[in-house]
């Protein structure tokens, strides 16, 4: 076990927790097992994934991967037999969960009611099912346990006398969370039934979790409670501030079921910290918040749980106590993506590189780096026992969607199995379009977004996205054309408005993309992002007093936007109000940290106010976020003047120069011909061999673009990550058919081999540049590991020889018009990563996340300095 590591970790999962109710109960000192809990650890918001639908972020916090990866898109998804659909199953898992991972390296793990985890796979340790709480019969004693459901089969009599049914619940128990319950006539209203069917649900779960934390042996344990969630669902619009539309009468008698919840939940927090002791490291986690003030969402269609995700606000809730965790701190940045690598970092294991999370190290008193592996996905999946299906009972798998039609997850399932396939397939191809446009692949998603829109042109929510595809790639006409067809449709959509206003805003024409904003606050004030919109449009204009005043009503509207705060606070600065501009930024990076933009206004805000130690520190924090920013090294050389440290200014001002010139030195890309801009493109990485292709590769693919590789070139150690290498381009003077399934994707072929490439495919090349001295260093090294004889007089000779043939073809394909081709320097993108990617991202369309590229490059691994 690694030094700094965790003996045992507790990961708690409260669906729909949010901090912005968890505040008040704090202050009113109705959580007082939570209070503890952070002021002996850390606490802050976890930014959620969109579509924050449950199955899928929960997945993704098992697995450290997105959607696209793991495979759950949705609560149900078609079965194996293709005779109807099914809820999703561990079967439908594409990649390991955190369980499996751990007890293969010698641990043991513990898994409780996870989304995905019928069949209870068989693994070094316990696996409760999703289905283990899902009641049926009218008593205990009519409610049989789902085969498969517990694994190892020796805990079945356990786990299955721990269960709780509905009409075990008694009264009383009720009364904690409807003091009036009494006075219902549950004839007529089914509240205290559904109530009581949501408690005896989540004290199964709290049983089963309870017992393996105490009586078990584990390293790992992971309990999922849907409760909140499902309870704020249902009861949220009771809570005040009161909703127009309920009574007072309903008020009164349901009002105080959400905070009842939570200081219920308080209680069972409380016994789990009784259980594992200090020397146990909890974490606790939600996937989303739920909107509790007034921008829950008004009208019968978002009721309940019709149209879920419009109840969920972006930020969930995240904190951690333990050995070796800060106390009484805040930590700022993370993301459902980093619960993964976090628990396997604190377990002492590596993280999977194609893991795209980071480890939250901020947490830690004494930080250390996290070890990696390239990937934890080489072994099948322990399973249950073999069987064709995932689901034995086929009783209970009707149940199970019967409950989730009738808590709203779901629309009620048709008994026509090719309509419910159809359905379901549907709705799980647009959630996945949703899942690659987060991930900033807007081709695939427009891709789909198409495919979808050809079944069913009538979609106005299916334009709009792709619209936004089209936005994100630049295609400003086809953005265009299809917004115009949704307001032809409906000529008075706010999203559609707004949509033509973004459009006008990326070309610049401020004042037209104001008339369409306007349009939209007319018929949808409440649009998310629009005022913030709004106010960047009057920002540009340098109309700093109405951007200050948009921004102000973004934030009545949502008091938690890290936009608008960091856009007011760039308004008041501009007009001299200094300590309001430093609040306001102050405040927006506590919501998101990762605003480098943010950083360099607060520092410029700091010095205006003369607090120039607290400014250097801003900006030295900055360039961790942005080390190849250069405003920062400008900035920080003005101030390191103004105190008379010449030397650090200097220092300063070299840097800031030095990134700067290699921005202007990247090579500008040649247009391509207009006749075949729409045609699909090869993007061929190309250069000497140890020249940085493996690691252009390794960007592409982590910004979004496919990568053609067959991995039979394993990873060794001079190229740790991998080669990204594919056989078949080895034998291009014989075979070119492999080509026509290369379109849209990106492959490394050698340089010598592009001769060999047909003039009638169109190529983006990017050409790997890297000193001369350090490829041959770097290929002198690799060869001598092969036990291979290497002759140094000859490196002279071979320098030139290299030298004079990449020229040759640089002119060559400079004079070909299938080829566009831009020079890369390997050496830039280390010392620069960011500057570099945004230069490879206009080359290749905007087609790419830079953020995501840029967090690939790995400067321990640049070895052949010269």
């Amino acid at each position: 076990m690694n030094k700094g590591s965790s003996k045992r970790v507790l990961l708690l999962g409260w669906d729909g927790a949010d901090w912005k109710i968890i505040y008040q109960l704090l202050d009113a000192g109705q959580m007082p097992a939570l209070e503890k809990f952070i002021n002996q650890g850390v606490m802050g918001n976890i930014a959620t994934l969109q579509p924050s639908l449950s199955p899928i972020l929960w997945t993704t916090i098992a697995t450290g991967k997105r959607a696209d990866r793991h495979g759950i898109l949705g609560f149900v998804e078609p079965n194996a037999a293709g005779s109807g659909v099914q809820p999703v199953s561990s079967q439908s898992l594409a990649c390991q969960p955190l369980w499996n991972i751990i007890s293969r390296h010698g641990k043991k793990s513990a898994v409780v009611n996870w989304f995905a985890s019928h069949p209870a796979d068989i693994i070094d340790g316990i696996v409760v099912s999703d289905f283990f709480r899902q009641a049926r019969g009218k008593s205990f004693d009519h409610w049989p346990m789902p085969p498969r459901t517990v694994s190892p089969v020796s805990l079945e009599k356990v786990m299955k006398d721990l269960r709780v049914h509905p009409a075990d619940i008694d009264p009383s128990q009720v009364l904690f969370f409807i003091p009036d319950a009494a006075n219902i006539d549950q004839t007529k209203d089914k509240k205290p039934a559904i109530l009581a069917r949501l408690l005896a649900q989540c004290a199964t779960v709290h049983a089963a979790g309870t017992h393996i934390a105490e009586h078990e042996k584990w390293d790992l344990l992971a309990v999922y409670y849907d409760t909140i969630d499902r309870i704020c669902h249902h009861f949220m619009g009771y809570r005040a501030p009161k909703m127009a539309h309920i009574s007072d009468q309903d008020v009164e008698m349901f009002g105080s079921i959400v905070d009842n919840c939570y200081r219920f939940f308080d209680v069972m927090l409380a016994r789990y910290m009784q259980i594992v002791g200090e020397e146990t490291t909890i974490v606790l986690v939600s996937d989303h918040g739920f909107h509790s003030d007034h921008l829950r969402p008004v009208g019968a269609e978002h009721s309940g749980f019709k149209n879920p995700v419009y109840w969920h606000r972006e930020y969930g809730i995240f904190a951690a106590k333990g050995p070796g965790i800060k106390q009484d701190d805040l930590v700022f940045g993370s993301s459902l993506l980093d619960v993964g690598p976090t628990v396997l970092h604190l377990m002492g294991l590596p993280v999977a590189r194609d893991m795209p999370g980071k480890v939250l190290t901020r947490i830690f008193e004494h930080p250390r780096q996290p070890e990696y592996i390239d990937t934890y996905e080489t072994q099948t999946r322990p399973v249950s026992a073999p069987s064709e299906r995932a689901f034995d009972d086929p009783e209970s798998v009707q149940e199970a969607l019967r409950q989730l039609a009738d808590l709203g997850y779901i629309e009620p399932v048709s008994q026509d199995a090719a309509q419910a396939i159809e359905k379901v397939t549907t709705s799980n191809m647009s959630t996945l379009a949703e899942v690659h446009f987060q991930a900033g692949k807007f081709k695939k998603a427009a891709e789909m977004l198409e495919q979808l829109l050809r079944k069913d042109t009538n979609q106005n929510a299916l334009k709009l996205k792709l619209a936004q595809c089209h936005l994100q790639m630049g295609k400003i006409d086809a953005c265009r054309h299809m917004v115009d067809e949704i307001l032809a449709d409906t000529p008075e959509s706010p999203q559609a408005h707004f949509m033509y206003g973004a459009t006008l805003f990326s070309e610049e024409k401020y004042d037209a993309a104001l008339d369409h904003f306007n349009k939209a606050e007319e018929t949808g004030p409440g649009l998310p992002n629009l005022h913030n919109k709004m106010a960047t449009v009057y920002l540009r204009q340098k109309r700093w007093k109405d951007a200050e005043r948009v921004f102000r009503k973004a934030l009545d509207i949502d008091g938690d936007s890290a936009d608008a705060y960091r856009g007011l606070g760039t308004a008041l600065y501009f007009q001299e109000q200094y300590e309001s501009a430093v609040e306001n930024l102050l405040r927006s990076i506590g919501l998101m940290y990762y605003q480098p933009s943010a950083h360099l206004q607060l520092g410029y805000a700091l010095i205006k106010l003369g607090h120039i130690d607290d400014a250097i520190e801003v900006f030295q924090r900055l360039l961790e976020l942005a080390p190849d920013m250069a405003a920062a090294h400008k900035a920080l050389s003005g101030v390191y003047r103004a105190k008379g440290e010449v030397g650090q200014s200097a220092l300063h001002t070299v840097k800031a120069k030095g990134i700067q010139d290699k921005r202007r030195k990247m090579t500008k890309p040649d247009k391509p011909d207009t006749a075949v801009q729409d045609q699909a493109v090869i993007t061929v990485v190309t250069g000497l061999p140890r020249s940085g292709t493996s690691l252009m590769l390794q960007m592409l693919e982590a910004g979004g673009m496919e990568v053609l590789t067959d991995h039979i070139r394993k990873a060794d150690e001079d190229n740790p990550k991998g080669y990204y290498e594919f056989e078949k381009v080895k034998a291009i003077k014989r075979d070119v058919t492999w080509l026509d399934h290369v379109q849209g994707r990106a492959v490394k072929i050698i340089y010598s081999l592009l001769y060999d490439l047909p003039a009638s495919k169109q190529y983006n090349v990017l050409f790997m540049e890297r000193h001369m001295d350090e490829v041959l260093a770097s290929q002198e090294k690799m060869l001598k590991r092969s036990g291979k004889q290497t002759d140094q007089r000859k490196s002279e000779k071979l320098k030139k020889v290299f030298e004079t043939q990449t020229r040759k073809l640089k002119s060559w394909l400079s004079n070909q018009k299938s080829f566009r081709i831009m020079n890369v320097s390997y050496n830039q993108i280390i010392e620069t990563p960011v500057e570099s990617c945004t230069m490879i991202n206009k080359f290749l369309e905007d087609t790419l996340n830079i953020e995501k590229m840029a967090a690939v490059v790995d400067k321990s691994l640049y070895r052949q300095r010269r």
